[in-house]
C-alpha cells in the first residue's frame, strides 16, 4: 500500500533551516528586495555591520562604470601597475610591475576573477592612489544612502574600518543596474584570457540558477562568504544578498533557495513582514566591524567567549520562527513510499526506484536532514544514500522544487534529526535540519 506524504515548504522554514548551517563566525545577514517597488521581501540583520570582502568591488566598478559613462575613460584605457598594486595577494591575475592591461580586461578581471592586484592598479589610475580612490568610493556611498558602509581600499582585503551593511550592498547593486544598463550585462561574464591562460568564473549561483545574470562573490576569513545576486524572470527582477556564510556551496545553496522560493511565492512586489527566528548564542557575531571603542571591546570579548564553546546548536538545531502571515503560497511536492508489504524490510522509494533504507510513515516524518540540493536527480539521489550509508540513519527522500532535487535524509524526530546531522558533520558531510 503506497502512502503519500505531502510536505509543506512555507519560505521562512526553508531560509531558516539553511540558516543553522550557513553561519560563519562572522555573523549573518541576509535581504531580498523587489526591484520595481524596493519593499523588502525577506530580511534578517539587515544594519548590522559585516566586512564586504570583495564585494568591495561592486563600489570599484560603479565607479569605473562611472567614469566610463562620463567619458573620462574608454575600455582601451591603459591601467598601468605599480610595484605596490603587483605585490597585492591573491586572488590575483599576476600583472608585474611597469606592465598595463586594458580597462577593458581589468573589468573582466575584477568580474571574473576577482583580482586584488587588478583593483589596486584601477584605484591608482583613477584615484591616484589607494587614499584618494577611497575617499572617492566613500562620497559615492554617501550620494547612494549607503550610509552604514566605509571603504579603505577597493578590493575588499581586510581592514577593521572596511564595513557594509546588506541594506548597502543591495542599494549598490540596484544603482549599478539601474544607472549603468550598457555595462551591467558585464557581470554575466563567464571567462576571460591573459597571458594565455583562461580564466573562469566560479559564481555558481549565475550558472545554476535560470534568470540570474550578476553581480559578486567575496570572501575574507573574518567575512565568511559572501554573494550579492539579481535575478529576473517574467518581468519580476529581485536583488538579494548573503553575507557570512560558512562556505561555498552553504552560501549558494541559501542564495537559490531565498531566489527560488521568492519567485515560487509569487509576491508580485508585495511586501511581507520581516521574519524573527530565535537565534542562538551559537550564532552571535564574532568579527563585528565596529569602531574602537570600549563598549565594542567589550561585546567582541564577550562573543568570543560565547563562540569559544562547542558550536553543535548552529551545526544541527532547526531554528524556530515566526512566519510572515502575508506570505500565503507554499511548495507541497509529494513523496511516494513503499509499505513493507510491497518491498521487503528495509526497501522503499522514492519515484519508481526501491532504495536501501528504512520505512517510514507520516506520523514520524516531523524533521529531515538536507545533505544538497541538485539540478540532476541520479546526483541528489547518490547523495542521500552516500550520507545514508554513512549514518544508517533516516529514509533517502529525493524533495523536487521544480527547480533543483533536494537531497534529504527524512523520517525523523528532532532529536534523531539533530544527531543525524552531527554525526553526518563529523564524517565531513555538510548538512542542516529542515522542519517538514
Amino acid at each position: 500500500m503506497k502512502q503519500t506524504l505531502r510536505t509543506l515548504f512555507l519560505l521562512p522554514i526553508i531560509l531558516f533551516s539553511l540558516l543553522t548551517m550557513v553561519l560563519a563566525e562572522t555573523g549573518f545577514s541576509a535581504y531580498i528586495v523587489d526591484h520595481k517597488s524596493g519593499k523588502s521581501i525577506y530580511e534578517h540583520d539587515v544594519d548590522a555591520r559585516r566586512y564586504p570582502a570583495s564585494l568591495t568591488k561592486v563600489m570599484t566598478l560603479y565607479i569605473i562604470f562611472e567614469d566610463l559613462s562620463k567619458g573620462k575613460i574608454s575600455l582601451d584605457t591603459r591601467i598601468p601597475f605599480s610595484a605596490k598594486a603587483a605585490a597585492q595577494p591573491p586572488s590575483k591575475i599576476g600583472v608585474p610591475a611597469g606592465e598595463s592591461i586594458s580597462l577593458d580586461l581589468a573589468i573582466k578581471a575584477l568580474i571574473v576573477k576577482s583580482a586584488n592586484d587588478v583593483a589596486l592598479a584601477v584605484a591608482e589610475k583613477i584615484g591616484g592612489s589607494q587614499e584618494g580612490f577611497a575617499k572617492r568610493m566613500n562620497a559615492t556611498a554617501k550620494r547612494l544612502g549607503m550610509h552604514s558602509s566605509h571603504f579603505v581600499n577597493p578590493h575588499g582585503l581586510f581592514d577593521e574600518q572596511q564595513y557594509t551593511t546588506a541594506r548597502d550592498m543591495v542599494k549598490l547593486g540596484m544603482a549599478i543596474h539601474n544607472q549603468f544598463p550598457k555595462y551591467y550585462p558585464l557581470f554575466k561574464t563567464e571567462t576571460f584570457v591573459y597571458n594565455d591562460v583562461v580564466f573562469k568564473s566560479h559564481n555558481r549561483v549565475n550558472k545554476d540558477f535560470p534568470g540570474a545574470d550578476g553581480i559578486k562573490t567575496g570572501y575574507i576569513r573574518k567575512s565568511g562568504f559572501n554573494l550579492l545576486t539579481s535575478a529576473k524572470r517574467n518581468n519580476n527582477r529581485v536583488f538579494a544578498v548573503v553575507l557570512g556564510g560558512r562556505t561555498t556551496q552553504l552560501r549558494d545553496d541559501l542564495m537559490i533557495s531565498m531566489l527560488e522560493e521568492s519567485f515560487n511565492s509569487g509576491y508580485k512586489g508585495r511586501s511581507v513582514r520581516e521574519i524573527s527566528p530565535a537565534i542562538t548564542r551559537d550564532m552571535t557575531v564574532l568579527f563585528t566591524p565596529t569602531k574602537a571603542q570600549p563598549s565594542d571591546k567589550t561585546l567582541l570579548t564577550d562573543s568570543k567567549r560565547k563562540l569559544s564553546q562547542p558550536n553543535t546548536a548552529v551545526a544541527t538545531a532547526p531554528v524556530k520562527l515566526k512566519t510572515a502571515p502575508d506570505l500565503d503560497l507554499v511548495v507541497t511536492p509529494e513523496l511516494v513510499l513503499q509499505s513493507s508489504s510491497e518491498y521487503s524490510a528495509g526497501d522503499y522509494s522514492v519515484g519508481n526506484e526501491p532504495i536501501r533504507g528504512p520505512i517510514i510513515s507520516a506520523s514520524n516524518a516531523s524533521h529531515a536532514v538536507q545533505v544538497g540540493a541538485f539540478k540532476d536527480y541520479n546526483a541528489a539521489r547518490d547523495s542521500a544514500r552516500k550520507a545514508y550509508e554513512k549514518v544508517r540513519s533516516g529514509t533517502v527522500q529525493i524533495f523536487n522544487t521544480g527547480e533543483y532535487y533536494r537531497a534529504l535524509l527524512s523520517g525523523l524526530d528532532e532529536k534523531e534529526a539533530e544527531k543525524t546531522c552531527s554525526n553526518l558533520r563529523k564524517k565531513s558531510v555538510e548538512c542542516f535540519v529542515i522542519i517538514l
